[in-house]
């Protein structure tokens, strides 16, 4: 049975705490050797702003904020692997999923292809969690997903032949004879 199918997977673990100022810094330090590697460059422009205290000391990042970069260096870090748990339990949320598609885009289009195959075998129905899931993944419904992949298999328009169509058959032929005159 497909995972789509069945109950989701246990929660992946909680992604470790991420230091901003620590993370900046880190990232300055590599833009500073040369030109970032796109997932970095992505992960320096998603990151949040510092806000800080008259006296200069950074203030700690809000509950929200210091969750959702804790959950997108943890994918960043590990897209693949983290990704994938992601999906099979149900917990992917969009900061992943758009931190997968965007800052690592082969990664994405080999998870997309992985998971493509599984809807195409698992087929409709499937349960409310997977249809969510795979709705973040793909940024729209999966139904629309797997209709693309039935509609890529049917012949185009003029049928499955290529160039001229076939030749008419007898049946063709029947409704012109009632339209002839003596």
């Amino acid at each position: 049975m497909s995972w789509m199918k069945g109950k989701p997977a246990a929660r992946p673990s909680t992604p470790p705490h991420v230091d901003v100022m620590k993370a900046i810094e880190a990232l300055h330090t590599m833009e500073k050797a040369g030109p970032l590697p796109p997932p970095m460059l992505y992960l320096q422009q998603q990151l949040p702003a510092v806000a800080f205290d008259r006296w200069g000391t950074p203030l700690p990042l809000s509950i929200a904020k210091q969750e959702r970069l804790d959950r997108l260096v943890a994918v960043m870090a590990d897209p693949y692997h983290r990704g994938r748990e992601l999906l099979l339990s149900g917990y992917l949320d969009t900061i992943e999923a758009s931190a997968i598609r965007d800052g690592h885009p082969q990664v994405y289009q080999a998870l997309r292809t992985q998971v493509e195959a599984e809807l195409a075998m698992a087929g409709p129905p499937l349960p409310v969690w997977s249809e969510g899931v795979l709705g973040v993944f793909f940024g729209r419904d999966a139904a629309l997903v797997y209709n693309e992949g039935h509609e890529a298999e049917k012949p185009k328009a003029g049928g499955q032949y290529a160039g001229k169509p076939p030749l008419p058959t007898p049946a063709d032929f029947s409704g012109e004879t009632h339209l002839k005159g003596p």
